[in-house]
């Protein structure tokens, strides 16, 4: 089986990801030798089941490798047998200094796939640092700053920052990571729930789970006028619900890019504000970025895009719909509200966990109600369309129009102009399994998504 080095590094079952450790730690060994730096290894399956697992690898900055050394690490994992052999024989007198910082999730699997990783000391005698449970964003920042301290310390100066919490707050850890660091966040309004039972890792729990199963699911969880909070296995995602007048609001990633939109929407004169999302981002909350004098695009799914996309601008909110995101501040403000906020946000990646608490700070300034009435979802669906080959279908840079084959896209656009009906709509192949991923945003699209289907299949066997 080729192994494919995803949005999300080299995930799948807990097995095939143990099958292959030994080659990823002697791949991210060449990879510190070819740059003379450390690399971050973080053992996490994220938000999937706990029978899966996974390995996220970064950089010395604390960002995610580029796609030079995905491709790297991708060859030397796919290597024949014989091949493999040759790659060590013939590093293995070259590579005298190599260094791993290696952490992981709560998954019963990863200390068998951290024992297979650290193999590499034995061929090129790699310094192989642990950290132990840890959240994803912890350690990016410990490949930055090996000091185990450092992100506990910086998630209690942060929270102090917050001087009233408005509501009631249920915390969701999805029984991973994040009840290491929440608690240690001590507040009479902050009630932590699925804690730290790791046979349950994100089972019936977790920010993957309520986003898909909707505000029914939280409907019985909380009362009116408290927020319910949710964070995924290793905590570099979270979503929050709000009830309201016996109404459940899910507020997602996007609504969350928004809240943080009206905070600084007063600086977009001063500064070049970028407002990103995906095209999973619903429409009707980028219109409403531009109507509030922001500069929007869209990037291809997956988050390093996103942060990729941010360095363009001197402040860029970017978020994808499933809570993954932050502020990336690419000067230094002048402004208290903004250092502030810089200081509150991890710059290297998303964290669920600094998002969870800049969202308590802006709430002390922003109502939960303002943002809600902001504006609302177009309809949408999300549908699998099960094909023979997923490759057979080429997208372009952002993922919202089909160029191969092309009769495809021209298809769809003509029914829908047949019809008189506005829509946007794209198809992109799933990032792990042999699928095509729909999706279709509409007011009609309960009336439209079958059709759409149907004429996907007739050219895409």
């Amino acid at each position: 089986m080729i192994q494919k080095y995803g949005t999300s590094g080299f995930r799948n079952n807990a097995k095939l990801i143990f099958d292959i450790s030994f080659r990823i730690g002697i791949g991210c060994a060449y990879l510190s030798h070819l740059t003379s730096k450390h690399i971050g290894i973080m053992i996490t399956a994220s938000h999937n089941p706990i029978e899966d697992n996974g390995v996220k690898i970064i950089d010395h900055t604390g960002s995610m490798i580029c796609t030079e050394y995905e491709n790297i690490l991708e060859n030397i994992v796919n290597l024949s047998h014989i091949e493999f052999g040759k790659f060590i024989d013939e590093y293995k007198p070259l590579i005298k200094q190599s260094k791993l910082i290696i952490g992981h999730d709560t998954r019963p699997s990863c200390l068998d796939i951290q024992n297979e990783l650290m193999k590499c000391s034995e061929i090129f005698n790699t310094n192989c640092v642990t950290f132990g449970l840890v959240t994803t964003p912890q350690l990016h920042m410990l490949t930055v700053d090996e000091n185990i301290d450092y992100y506990n310390d910086y998630i209690k100066k942060i929270f102090s920052k917050i001087t009233t919490i408005n509501y009631n707050c249920i915390v969701d850890c999805a029984n991973g990571t994040a009840y290491n660091i929440m608690e240690k966040i001590q507040h009479e309004r902050i009630k932590l729930s699925n804690t730290n039972n790791h046979d349950l890792l994100n089972h019936n729990c977790g920010a993957e789970y309520y986003s898909s199963n909707g505000c029914d699911e939280i409907n019985n969880n909380i009362n009116n006028n408290e927020l319910f909070f949710s964070f995924d296995g290793d905590s570099d995602r979270m979503i929050l619900f709000y009830k309201s007048n016996d109404k459940v609001h899910m507020i997602d990633g996007a609504k969350i890019a928004t809240l943080y939109a009206l905070y600084l929407k007063k600086f977009s004169n001063k500064y070049n504000i970028g407002f990103i999302g995906t095209g999973y981002t619903n429409s009707a909350g980028m219109k409403y970025a531009e109507s509030i004098n922001l500069h929007t695009c869209r990037t291809k799914t997956g988050i390093k895009y996103l942060h990729e996309k941010a360095k363009e601008y001197d402040i860029a909110i970017y978020f994808e719909p499933n809570g993954h995101g932050t502020i990336l501040f690419n000067v230094d403000p002048d402004d208290l509200e903004l250092i502030i906020l810089k200081n509150m946000l991890n710059q290297y990646i998303g964290d669920g966990i600094s998002n969870f608490i800049a969202v308590l700070y802006i709430l002390q300034y922003i109502s939960i109600d303002t943002l809600i009435d902001t504006y609302l979802d177009v309809k949408y669906k999300q549908v699998k369309i099960h094909v023979k080959d997923k490759s057979q279908v080429v997208t372009n840079n952002d993922e919202t129009k089909v160029i191969e084959p092309i009769d495809v896209q021209i298809l769809v656009d003509k029914y829908l102009v047949d019809k008189m009906i506005s829509a946007r709509w794209f198809i992109r192949p799933s990032g792990t399994e042999n699928y095509l991923k729909l999706y279709v945003e509409s007011d009609d699209v309960d009336s439209i998504v079958d059709d759409i289907v149907n004429l996907i299949k007739s050219k895409i066997e």
